[in-house]
């Protein structure tokens, strides 16, 4: 799941990524998607996310008790990613992958995976 508009470069990223593995890409109803951050944990769970991806500040919003039954890896990018942030995540075996990238020329240009 790619929770970025489709005017950000990392819905190209989110699109080409889950198709090129074989996934599908779940797309966000537009009643929920008015207001994510309290539909996110539930949208998470009923369409068994594997990859979710999008800014940091989305880990805010997550249930990180619920790490491990579906999701499975994390990728971050558009803002920065603070330590404490990962820290639940990562203890539940959640693979977090902090990308960047200059907008202007490509989607990312580094790749981190957080340990």
């Amino acid at each position: 799941m790619c929770i970025s508009r489709l005017s950000w470069d990392f819905s190209v990223l989110g699109m080409l990524g889950s198709f090129s593995r074989g996934k599908t890409l779940c797309l966000i109803p537009p009643k929920q998607a008015e207001n994510l951050p309290h539909h996110l944990n539930s949208l998470c769970e009923s369409m068994k996310v594997e990859l979710l991806m999008g800014p940091p500040s989305m880990l805010a919003f997550l249930d990180s008790s619920s790490a491990g039954v579906f999701l499975r890896e994390i990728i971050v990018g558009g803002d920065v990613l603070m330590p404490e942030m990962t820290r639940p995540w990562v203890s539940a075996g959640v693979s977090i992958c902090n990308i960047w990238g200059p907008t202007e020329a490509t989607v990312l240009l580094t790749a981190c995976t957080i340990t």
